[in-house]
Parts: C-alpha cells; sequence; structure tokens
C-alpha cells in the first residue's frame, strides 16, 4: 500500500470513529488530540500534504496505533540512509 494513502486511511477512520460517538467533533479536536496543527490535519485528509517518515511516526503516536498497524504503516516509508563516516 502506498505509504501516503496508508497514512490518510488512519487520519480518516480515527477521525471517523471519533464522530460517530460524537457528531460534532471537530478537525481543530482531532489535531489538538494528534498533536497537530489543524491545517495539517486537513491537508492530509484532502491529499495536499506530503507525508514524511517522521510525521506518519507521530501521527500513529498520538493516536495510539497498535504497535503491529504501526510497524506497517511506517515500513511502507524509505528508511532514511546510515551517515557514512569518512576517514
Amino acid at each position: 500500500m502506498n505509504s501516503q494513502l496508508a497514512v490518510y486511511k488512519l487520519v480518516h477512520r480515527k477521525l471517523t470513529e471519533l464522530r460517530a460517538k460524537n457528531p460534532s467533533y471537530s478537525i481543530r479536536a482531532f489535531a489538538r488530540k494528534a498533536k497537530l496543527s489543524p491545517a495539517t490535519v486537513s491537508l492530509v485528509l484532502n491529499g495536499k500534504r506530503k507525508i514524511s517518515r517522521k510525521l506518519a511516526s507521530q501521527i500513529c503516536d498520538a493516536l495510539m496505533v497498535d504497535p503491529q498497524e504501526r510497524s506497517e504503516i511506517l515500513r511502507a516509508f524509505p528508511k532514511r540512509p546510515e551517515p557514512r563516516i569518512l576517514d
């Protein structure tokens, strides 16, 4: 699955779950829970924000995603290459 799509689906699913419990639950409240700006949440939901591995990890942590799902989501992102040490 595309890494961007995986995070979009996660954010959308969590927001939908919270809105099922409270129909007036806002993006602003969701952003506060996810420790993100409301603009970032809106851009992610609209597919206009490129999601980095770091942002995906932050979203997973803030939304308390179970470890297996978190690992599946983060696996889709390329890892940073280890810095090379020059002698």
